[in-house]
């Protein structure tokens, strides 16, 4: 029997990004395995997503903003924009050790994805325009008290 989880997973998308991290973590020069012979120490090239988006991203992947397209240069202050930063950052280090294609994946699995969510017209800078900054409006979703007896751990399966 599938379930929605099921099918997600088996969704081609998400097989293609699955893959590419796949080979990712493949070809990289770093490693988990603690056994390994003399583990390099990972140094990132940038101390932080604020040091990344500052020297890097702001100045690397310029866009001219057209059709409701979006930029905060208080972007820190979006906490939507700031995690996407901060994935983006932490990817793109260790993308960055990767011998061949690592850049190339990055691009394709990362920032292709997170670039059009950033600077859409109804993305975390929505409320930015023409150079002025204004915070996302709060609790868009609204979301109940869920009662203590209705939480529980998740079912688990035999196979």
């Amino acid at each position: 029997m599938t379930t929605a989880i099921d099918d997600v997973d088996n969704a081609p998308s998400v097989r293609r990004a699955r893959d590419l991290l796949v080979q990712l973590a493949a070809t990289s020069r770093l490693t988990s395995d603690p056994s390994a012979a003399a583990p390099e120490q990972f140094v990132p090239h940038y101390p932080s997503a604020r040091a990344w988006v500052t020297h890097h991203y702001s100045v690397m992947y310029v866009r001219r903003l057209r059709n409701g397209q979006r930029w905060c240069a208080r972007w820190f202050e979006h906490p939507e924009a700031a995690m996407r930063f901060e994935a983006l950052w932490r990817t793109w280090e260790q993308a960055r050790l990767t011998e061949f294609i690592g850049t190339a994946l990055w691009l394709r699995a990362e920032l292709d994805h997170h670039l059009p969510i950033l600077h859409s017209d109804d993305g975390p800078f929505a409320g930015c325009v023409d150079g002025e900054h204004r915070l996302p409006t709060p609790a868009l979703y609204p979301v109940a008290d869920v009662p203590a007896a209705d939480v529980s751990p998740p079912a688990t399966t035999s196979q």
